[in-house]
């Protein structure tokens, strides 16, 4: 069951490959994150974080019921607060980028 907790809690770690990159653009960078594509990444990212719950929620129970590890979880038990945090979020980083709320949407993302 460690694997299992440990890939569980890997995936929360690393954002889905639809994110825009991790570093700032200029304004006048040829490279621009299109809203089609963003509207079109929502429905794939509620259900991988969806997934993320339910993976962490199997991890929980089967470490509760059976290997009873404290640590393994511990690991379970965050990331399924941390995916549910991460899926509670989205309409509002959702309605951020709709208004153009570049401090809204930072913090939340």
């Amino acid at each position: 069951m460690v694997i299992n907790s440990t890939f569980n809690s890997g995936i929360v770690s690393f954002p889905p490959p639809v994110n825009p990159p991790p570093f700032p653009l200029p304004e006048s960078s040829p490279v621009k994150i299109s809203s089609e594509l963003t509207s079109e990444a929502q429905p794939i990212i509620n259900k991988f974080f969806i997934l993320i719950l339910a993976l962490g929620l199997m991890s929980l129970i089967a470490e509760l019921f059976y290997e009873k590890n404290t640590l393994t979880i511990s690991i379970s038990a965050l990331t399924v607060l941390m995916a549910l945090l991460c899926y509670l979020i989205i309409p509002s980083t959702n309605s951020a980028t709709d208004e153009g709320d570049k401090k809204k949407f930072k913090q939340l993302h």
